[in-house]
Formats: structure tokens, sequence, C-alpha cells
């Protein structure tokens, strides 16, 4: 009887490989259950078939699922439906030991045990370089019924294990591998527990979960002024005209609401949108050059962003002029009038910074 082998559910080709390498009979029947992982991939079964006639070994394979069995079939391997193994007759083949000095001698007749290897069709002839006539086997002496094999054979015996010892290395090496580490996953297990506080109770009760406490009344008060860093600022804004330039092709148009004045990092606004404003004309020529007045708009008038004296400027100071739209149009303009009206005052307010510092005091 073949030796039962039952196969984990988990295990991988790598495994069942393996088995078969250590098994020690010459035949074995696995038992794979339902889902295995040898299942998921239709190839794994064409490998042990593959090493399973490396090794020489027959292996049969007893499954009760229904998709592992068509796998089973499709790679040729033998299905044991759980009855009775019956092992399955296999011609005699005879072995014996031959000396090397007898390797070789093709011209002496085939004795008897070679015949085990391969039946002649005709009795056997012997053959010369003139011509060819049946010898009775009959007249072979003594000596030549001792078993031979041909040189063919013996080159063809020693080609068949060094390709059988390839394949076995091949799969050994090819075969997908992997190494997996399991490590052990720890969680923290709270439990929570209502522990009563009794003024009756005068030990602690374990199993009732009370403690034993006294009521006490204490009142408490507590009072800490801190000082107030917020500043707020209050004023006026200064405000007055620009004059503006458009040195290109086009008639612009600048909306109050798009565009921002700057000037030393304070910022400006027109106190409406801008339309009309056509380009830039010259008078004269090389260093007399002029612009011509007459292709100007009216002064602008502009408003500061921010309260503050600080916004309050002179007269004839350069605002470069930014607007999406322009990009890096040659537009910018010029204080018509000085810019005044701006004023300011700091007010102490409570900041979210107080809020803060008095909470964490």
């Amino acid at each position: 009887m073949p030796k039962l082998i039952k196969l984990l559910k988990n295990e991988q080709l790598v495994d069942v490989i393996k088995r078969i390498k250590n098994l020690k009979g010459d035949e074995a029947v696995f038992e794979i259950p339902v889902g295995a992982a040898i299942f998921k991939n239709a190839h794994n079964l064409s490998l042990i078939k593959k090493s399973a006639a490396a090794l020489d070994k027959t292996i049969i394979i007893r499954t009760d699922d229904p998709e592992g069995k068509s796998l089973v079939a499709k790679a040729g391997l033998l299905v044991d439906d759980g009855q009775e193994f019956v092992k399955p007759e296999v011609k005699a083949r005879t072995t014996k030991k031959v000396k090397f000095a007898d390797i070789g001698a093709s011209t002496m007749p085939r004795p008897a045990a070679a015949e085990a290897f391969e039946e002649p069709a005709e009795k056997p002839i012997l053959r010369s370089n003139k011509t060819t006539k049946p010898v009775d086997t009959s007249f072979v002496p003594a000596i030549s019924k001792i078993p031979r094999i041909s040189s063919a054979f013996s080159r063809f015996f020693v080609l068949g294990v060094i390709v059988i010892v390839l394949i076995a290395f091949g799969l050994f090496i090819l075969v997908p591998q992997a190494n997996i580490t399991v490590y052990a996953r720890s969680e923290p297990i709270t439990r929570d527990m209502e522990i009563s506080v009794d003024r009756e109770t005068r030990s602690i009760n374990s199993s009732r979960l009370t403690i034993p406490g006294e009521t006490v009344n204490r009142e408490l008060s507590h009072t800490k002024n801190f000082p107030t860093t917020g500043v707020r600022l209050s004023g006026t804004k200064a405000t007055g005209s620009v004059q503006l330039y458009n040195f290109t092709k086009n008639t612009l148009t600048l909306r109050a609401a798009t565009t921002t004045l700057i000037v030393d990092g304070k910022k400006y606004s027109f106190a409406r949108d801008v339309t009309g404003l056509r380009p830039t004309a010259r008078i004269g020529t090389g260093q007399q050059q002029e612009i011509d007045s007459s292709s100007l708009i009216a002064p602008v008038p502009i408003v500061a962003q921010e309260v503050g004296a600080n916004f309050n400027i002179g007269s004839k100071v350069r605002m470069e002029i930014q607007n999406a739209a322009l990009g890096q149009a040659d537009v910018y303009g010029e204080t018509s009038t000085a810019l005044t009206g701006g004023s300011s005052t700091e007010t102490k307010i409570l900041s979210q910074q107080d809020l803060d510092n008095a909470t964490k005091a």
C-alpha cells in the first residue's frame, strides 16, 4: 500500500516538493483539503508531476475539491477518490553491475539480460564488412552470457542521469520560495470598573467595589489680573491723486477692486475705476523728448488701504501698479499732489494670546 500523506490547507508548492524528496517509498497518496493553497495556481500540479517524474516517484491525489480535481486531471496526475489504491503493474526490469571492460563490446551478441531492456524483433545477426548472414545463437560461447551493455546505451544512460540531476537542481532553485517572518502583535487591554465611594463603608470591599470616603465642603476663590497686549489702530486714511502713464500700445481699463499702487511697501487703491487709459505719447527727438501732456488723462484719486500718518507722502513720487491683467506691462503712476490726511491712534484690546496666557496660568 502507498503511504498516505495529508497536506495542510496552507501548504505551498515548495512544501509539497520537499515532501516528495523526503519520501522513502516510490508511491504516495497526497490527501489535499478543499480550498488548499496548492490549487490556487494551475501550474503547481504540473510542477509536482515533473518533480515526481524526476525523482522516479508515483504520486496520487485525493481531494474533495471539485476545482482541484479538474486541475489534477489537466496536469495528468492520478486521482484517487478514496477507494483502496491498487499498485499498477510495472514491467520487470533487471539491472546488474557491469564491468567497464565489458562496456563497448558492440561486436558481441546481446545476452539474455540485455533483452530485458529491449526485445529484438528478429533473431540476432552477426554482421561483417562484406556480407551479412544469420548466425545461430546456440554457437555463442559460455562467456557471452555475462550481461553487457552497449556503448550507445551507456551514453544514453549517463546523459539521462545528468538530465535528471539538472532538472531536480533546477526545480529546487527555480521553484518560487518565500521567507515569511511572523511577529506577535501586542495590544493593551483596558477594563472599565465602576467604584463607589460610600460614607458608611469602613474598609475596602472588593466584591462590591466600594471604598470608604467622607464628604468635604470647601469654598475656594482666586483672582488674578492679566495685562492686555492687543493693539487696535483707529484713525483716518491718507488720500490724494496720481497721474497715470501708459507706455503700452493698448488703451487700458484698470478696476479699483483688482489694482494696487505700491510705494515703499505701502499699498493704495483707486477711489474709482479707471477707463480709457490711452497710450502715452512723446514729442521731440533724442534727449529732447518729452511726454505729450495731451495724451494723458486727468489725475485719478487714490486712498491708502490702511490708516496711519506714515501713508502721507509728497508729490512727484513714483508708484508701481500691480494688476493681474497687466503682467509686466510698462504702466506706472506718479503722485500729482501730496497724499495727506492719514492719522492713527492705538487702543489696547484683549487678544487671543492674552486669553491663552490667562488660561495657562
